[in-house]
C-alpha cells in the first residue's frame, strides 16, 4: 500500500497487458525492459531517475533460455543463456 511499481517486460505491450490484469493497476508504471539488451537497461534507469529520482526496491524475475535439448546446445547458446541470467545482459 503506498507504493509505486514499475513493471517491466521485453516489450511495453507485455508490461501494460499485465498492469491491465493487475488490480493495483493505478499504482503500476508499465516499462520496456529486455535484460538480454543492454541499452533497455540504461534507458530503464534513465527514465526511473527522471520519473521518481530513485529506486528504493528492485526484484528481478527474469530470465531467457533456448529451447533446445541439452545435449545440442551449442557453447555460443549456453554462454548467452549464462550471461544473461547471472549478469542480466
Amino acid at each position: 500500500q503506498g507504493h509505486q511499481v514499475i513493471l517491466s517486460a521485453s516489450t511495453l505491450e507485455k508490461a501494460k497487458n499485465a498492469k491491465a490484469q493487475s488490480q493495483y493497476a493505478q499504482n503500476m508504471f508499465p516499462l520496456k525492459l529486455d535484460i538480454s539488451v543492454e541499452a533497455d537497461f540504461y534507458a530503464a534507469v534513465q527514465w526511473i531517475e527522471e520519473k521518481f529520482s530513485k529506486l528504493d526496491v528492485l526484484i528481478n524475475n527474469a530470465t531467457v533460455t533456448k529451447a533446445t535439448p541439452v545435449l545440442e546446445i551449442t557453447a555460443a547458446d549456453f554462454d548467452w543463456v549464462t550471461q544473461v541470467n547471472q549478469r542480466g545482459t
